[in-house]
C-alpha cells in the first residue's frame, strides 16, 4: 500500500510532505512543504479532524478524495511543556482493500440470498412430504401408532375408530397394552421390553 507521511507546525502549514502517495492527490513528494494542510484537503471531515489534531486530540480515520481512499492517523506534536507546536501523521492508501471489502460483502450478499432462495425451496419440499406423509398415515386402513417409553400411546391414526372403535384422542396418553387383545399383552410386553433393553 503506498503510504505518505507529513508533519505541520501548529498553524497547520506543511513541514513535512514524503512518500508516492502524495501522487494520488496530485501532488509529487515535498511539493507541498510550505503550503497550510487546510488548502491541500478539501473535505469538511478531513479538515475538522486536523483542527482537533492540532488542538491536541489524535485522531485516525478513514477518507476519501476522489476515487482513493486513505487511512489517516494523525497525532499532535507537543514541546517539552507538553503545548501543541504541530502535528505528525500518516495516510495509508487502503483503496484496493475497500474495493476487495465491496466485492465481498456484494458475495456475501449474493450468497445469502441464493440461500435464502434454496432455504425456502427445501422447506416447501419438507412441508410437501410432511404432508404426504400425514395423508398416507391418516387414510390407511392399517393402524399406525407411536409411544414413549412408559409404552403410553403419543400418536394413533385414524384406522383405531375401525379396529378398537376409539376415536385417536381417547386413546392418546393411555397405555398400548389397554388396547390388545388378552392373548397378546403378555407377548406384545415382552417385546416392548426387549425393545427397551
Amino acid at each position: 500500500a503506498r503510504i505518505f507521511l507529513w508533519a505541520t507546525d501548529k498553524d497547520g502549514k506543511l513541514t513535512l510532505a514524503a512518500g508516492k502517495g502524495w501522487e494520488n492527490l496530485g501532488i509529487k513528494p515535498g511539493e507541498a512543504v510550505g503550503d497550510s494542510i487546510f488548502a491541500v484537503y478539501s473535505q469538511p471531515d478531513i479538515l475538522e479532524n486536523i483542527a482537533q489534531v492540532l488542538a491536541g486530540n489524535d485522531r485516525t480515520w478513514n477518507a476519501r478524495e476522489g476515487h482513493f481512499m486513505h487511512e489517516i492517523r494523525l497525532t499532535a506534536l507537543r514541546d517539552a511543556n507538553g503545548e501543541v507546536v504541530g502535528a505528525v501523521g500518516v495516510s495509508t492508501d487502503i483503496t484496493e482493500s475497500e474495493k476487495s471489502i465491496a466485492t465481498l460483502e456484494t458475495a456475501n450478499q449474493q450468497l445469502e440470498g441464493r440461500l435464502q432462495q434454496q432455504t425456502a425451496v427445501c422447506n416447501a419440499a419438507v412441508a410437501d412430504s410432511e404432508k404426504k406423509y400425514r395423508n398416507l398415515v391418516e387414510t390407511s386402513q392399517e393402524l399406525i401408532w407411536s409411544i414413549d417409553i412408559q409404552g403410553l400411546l403419543t400418536f394413533v391414526n385414524s384406522a383405531a375408530k375401525r379396529i378398537y372403535g376409539y376415536e385417536p384422542p381417547e386413546m392418546i396418553g393411555r397405555r398400548f397394552t389397554e388396547f390388545l387383545y388378552p392373548e397378546q399383552k403378555t407377548r406384545q410386553r415382552q417385546i416392548f421390553a426387549q425393545l427397551l433393553a
